[in-house]
């Protein structure tokens, strides 16, 4: 109840073009700052990505004024999550600090987004700023990163690869797509949202990132079963983003590479079977150590455990396993007591014939991409996605109160009756 209530908070109205709905927006344009080494700053040995310096910027203030806009269980299960995954890096009497502070500043994301979503007009800010950032790196990748080889990266230096780009367009083709899909969103929103779309697709299925275009795949479902009553709508939709897609991929770009990585999935990849190897070993090593894990070993004890031994230390490759074997049962729990309360704040974002809400099925892709790559856990475009929807939600259960018209009547005129 105390979680209902705190989503119902009363809004704080904003202006027609307010400093937050700009900061929103231009939170989601940074994002493009991300796929470039020379676009992050360096702080405290860290590269940091643009969105988080813009939300520690604004953070504070924020909270300051909005605080009772968080709804307690969330925070509270956000605070156990971190604590937990801090424990996990606590390890022989050291304590691993980098990626405690990448979770710290997804969690600072998630609630400043949240927090700047005052207004519908300051989720649609969010999301056309979201797409804008995405697409300079889809730009970037078509036409200077080398597209068309197995070497391609749409990232650039050492801030990411193709798998990585997945992670920043695959939220944002779920939540820009059911944005150009929903009643009244205007038509040059459509159009930039849409057109991005397009982009992104094209980018992913160029980019010979497999597990990217099983991504958009799972996309293209996530709205058609999110679509309600306006199904044959989505379809419509669906269908003109995807043959945009496939028209331009084989009208102007080479499809070669497409065509050898689905060759190397029909008959088998050595890269699936040590992503299968890590994926199981990761959930023996927590069965074996099912209370804390291993903690900062895992990628150590990993590279032990798999067939290929020229590895001195390999990652996990996935986040579903790695959290087991990295923090055992108590990290999982925390971990699942903070996706159910944003399952719970999607039941608020239900419309009329929907099973799930938008929020569900961005709880169940960041689950798909989760599988293939234990960075999803710091992703920005998903804590940016998470945030605009948790906004949302608290908007969609905030009671509209309507002002009272009030009529002043003019004076009444004394009438004089003759004597």
């Amino acid at each position: 109840m105390r979680d209902a209530a705190a989503i119902a908070a009363p809004a704080v109205a904003s202006p027609p073009l307010g400093i937050g709905r700009v900061w929103v927006f231009l939170c989601g344009v940074s994002i493009a700052g991300s796929g470039f080494s020379a676009g992050r700053l360096a702080i405290g040995g860290f590269l940091v990505h643009p969105i988080v310096v813009a939300a520690a910027v604004a953070f504070p203030v924020l909270l300051a004024q909005r605080a009772r806009q968080i709804p307690p269980r969330l925070a509270a299960a956000m605070v156990c999550f971190a604590a937990a995954y801090g424990l996990a890096m606590f390890t022989n009497g050291e304590f691993y600090h980098p990626p405690v502070v990448k979770i710290v500043s997804t969690l600072m994301i998630i609630l400043t987004t949240s927090l700047l979503v005052q207004s519908e007009a300051d989720r649609t800010a969010g999301t056309v700023g979201l797409m804008l950032g995405v697409s300079i790196l889809a730009l970037h990748g078509l036409f200077i990163g080398g597209l068309g080889n197995e070497t391609f990266s749409v990232l650039k230096d050492a801030s990411g690869n193709k798998n990585a780009f997945s992670l920043y367009a695959l939220p944002t083709m779920l939540v820009g797509g059911a944005l150009v899909l929903r009643r009244g969103t205007s038509l040059p929103v459509r159009l930039v949202v849409g057109g991005g779309w397009v982009l992104l697709a094209l980018t992913i299925f160029l980019s010979a990132n497999r597990s990217g275009w099983a991504g958009v795949v799972v996309v293209g479902l996530a709205l058609f079963v999110g679509s309600g009553r306006r199904r044959l709508g989505t379809v419509t939709g669906l269908a003109v983003g995807g043959g945009l897609t496939y028209l331009v991929m084989t009208t102007w770009f080479d499809t070669g590479v497409f065509e050898r990585r689905w060759a190397q999935t029909v008959e088998g990849y050595a890269s699936d079977d040590l992503r299968e190897e890590l994926f199981v070993e990761c959930f023996k090593l927590g069965l074996e150590n099912p209370v804390l894990g291993v903690g900062q070993r895992l990628d150590y004890e990993l590279a032990k455990r798999v067939s290929d031994h020229s590895f001195e230390l390999i990652g996990p490759h996935n986040a579903l396993t790695a959290l087991f074997g990295l923090g055992g049962l108590v990290l999982v729990t925390a971990w699942l007591a903070l996706g159910r309360q944003l399952w719970v704040i999607g039941k608020g974002l239900k419309e009329t014939g929907q099973r799930f809400s938008l929020m569900h099925l961005l709880v169940a892709l960041w689950l798909f991409r989760a599988a293939f790559a234990d960075e999803t856990m710091y992703s920005p475009t998903f804590a940016m996605c998470f945030g605009l929807l948790i906004g949302a939600a608290r908007l969609k259960a905030t009671p509209v109160v309507r002002r009272a018209r009030v009529v002043v009547a003019p004076p009444r005129q004394a009438v004089l009756s003759p004597s």
